[in-house]
């Protein structure tokens, strides 16, 4: 064998060698590059597949879904959960919208139905019903007189400030001449607690007016009559006073004009009037005429002598006596309401008058802040009239 042969037949196991592992360099690089562009060749092949939860959604998402507004819900809807937030981070800003309060966690839970009844209550809790009250009223002479009502409801019962018994002494405190002094009677009005009656008199100008803010404020009042003292006409208390000079259908009618001012009232109290009180055949016809349109009658500094209790008894009227005139030793009103806490102690009732100075006003707020605490229960006239009445009863 030639040496050229011999060469040769070296060479050739050399040369396959070398494609071979050229060829499967390029195999190689190509399924690579297959893979890269192709993705992997196995994925055709079955797997196992494992079921995992979708990822909740970013943080401010499920914030901005939670500070969402909140609806109304109808009936028994459960509240949607919202789940629970992280607290926010030092650096927050507050943020108050517009006619949305804070929430108080200590506050109550209270129902829809509570909260309907509580929207459904007049402003302020001691505020009285609006004026007139269906059935109570009757046309009269420019304005409403009051009459008992097809169910025998009396204006007196109804315009009457309600009051709840707690077995202590009573005292009432009534005070009038209110409608003058726009001042006063805002000041007594707003100032002086709701327990106390407020008397207005008639010719006041917005008369009903003054009386519908009394009772918002929740006062029961009266309305204050003219009589005839003994000096008339020297002391003259207006021109519908009622007078011992004329007959009973001349004083009813004069009676009718002064009720018929303004609605709302539980009754009536004398202005003056010490000569009138003290005239059987004059009085009688009047006070009947009171009784018969269910109103109570407070008296205000009538003599012992006067027959006006008697009279009233005979007419049916509900009716008392006021125990101690508050003006009567001005400045000096403590001594007054002194003494009806002793009546009030020994009797279970008192009841005091006083016109609306600015120094009775004065110490009858002060008064009343300390006689609660010391045992006494401040009360409407019309609650202190009912226990003066029962005394009187056979």
């Amino acid at each position: 064998m030639s040496a050229a042969f011999q060469m040769k037949r070296s060479a050739a196991p050399m040369n396959l060698h070398l494609i071979a592992g050229l060829s499967l360099a390029i195999v190689l690089c190509a399924s690579a590059l297959a893979v890269l562009l192709l993705g992997d060749p196995g994925a055709a092949a079955p797997r196992a597949v494992a079921a995992v939860p979708p990822a909740p959604p970013p943080p401010e998402i499920a914030i901005a879904e939670a500070e969402a507004p909140p609806r109304l819900l109808r009936g028994d809807e459960p509240a949607p959960n919202l789940g629970v937030l992280a607290p926010p981070p030092d650096d927050a800003v507050e943020v108050t919208l517009p006619g949305v309060r804070p929430i108080d966690e200590a506050a109550p839970v209270r129902t829809s139905r509570e909260l309907a009844a509580a929207a459904a209550q007049p402003a302020g809790g001691n505020a009285l019903p609006p004026a007139p009250l269906d059935g109570l009223t009757e046309p009269g002479l420019g304005g409403l007189l009051p009459v008992i009502g097809p169910d025998g409801r009396r204006p007196g019962d109804a315009y009457a400030r309600p009051f709840q018994d707690q077995g202590l002494p009573r005292i009432a405190l009534v005070i009038g001449g209110l409608g003058w002094d726009a001042d006063r009677t805002n000041r007594a009005i707003q100032d002086l607690p709701p327990e106390v009656t407020l008397s207005f008199s008639p010719y006041a100008d917005g008369l009903q007016s003054w009386i519908d803010t009394a009772r918002a404020a929740g006062h029961e009042v009266l309305i204050e009559i003219p009589m005839e003292p003994f000096d008339y006409p020297e002391n003259d208390p207006g021109e519908h006073t009622l007078l011992t000079s004329v007959g009973a259908t001349a004083n009813i009618g004069r009676l009718e004009w002064l009720m018929s001012r303004a609605t709302g009232y539980f009754g009536v109290v004398n202005y003056l009037g010490e000569k009138f009180l003290a005239s059987d055949p004059s009085l009688t016809p009047v006070l009947t005429e009171i009784a018969g349109r269910g109103l109570d009658m407070i008296y205000d500094g009538v003599p012992a002598r006067s027959p006006a209790g008697r009279v009233a008894d005979g007419a049916g009227l509900h009716w008392a006596a006021t125990d101690r005139a508050l003006d009567a030793g001005l400045p000096d009103v403590q001594s007054q309401l002194a003494q009806l806490e002793a009546l009030a102690l020994e009797n279970g009732a008192a009841m005091g008058f006083g016109i609306a100075y600015p120094v009775v006003i004065d110490q009858v707020i002060a008064w009343t802040e300390e006689a609660e605490r010391r045992g006494y229960a401040i009360a409407p006239a019309s609650a202190v009239l009912d226990i003066k009445a029962g005394r009187r009863a056979p």
